[in-house]
């Protein structure tokens, strides 16, 4: 089980490159071992093993395209759609705007550009973050109920 655990550490560094995918908890890859040692000995067969990496690779890819499909797809359409619904609002003529940004930096800071920029990127991490999260419930809801289904 430890060099299961390593693997998956290893794995996931490489996948982190990509986008920030954390790795399944103990209890997971504990649970994952568990299904995939089918005749119980503690100890994973080549068969086994290639039905774990299997699992494993799956996972990883599902939330790995979760993320991106939130990178390159929803956070900069919902960025630019927010900024294409507030443009016309004056929301910088308020007095804190006055008090607080030069009159020199106002046009930059009204720049649409800019808080699509922005925006897209706030949208990426809370966004990914929470898909992610939401990917990694259904699998591990999937995966309790094939097991539950297997015994």
């Amino acid at each position: 089980l430890a060099e299961v655990n390593t693997l998956i550490l290893n794995m996931y560094v490489k996948i982190n490159r990509a986008a920030p995918i954390p790795p399944p908890s103990r209890d997971t890859v504990d649970a994952l071992f568990t299904s995939a040692d089918v005749d119980g000995n503690k100890r994973l067969s080549r068969d086994e093993f290639s039905r774990l990496a299997i699992v494993l690779a799956s996972r990883a890819t599902t939330r790995l395209v979760a993320h991106k499909i939130v990178s390159f797809v929803v956070a900069p359409v919902l960025a630019i759609k927010t900024v294409e619904g507030l443009s016309g609002k004056h929301l910088g003529d308020g007095d804190l705007m006055k008090r607080l940004v030069p009159e020199k930096m106002k046009g930059r800071i009204a720049d649409a550009n800019l808080w699509k920029t922005l925006l897209t990127v706030v949208f990426v991490k809370s966004l990914g973050n929470a898909v992610i999260s939401s990917v990694t419930v259904v699998l591990d809801a999937m995966h309790l109920s094939n097991d539950d289904e297997d015994k």
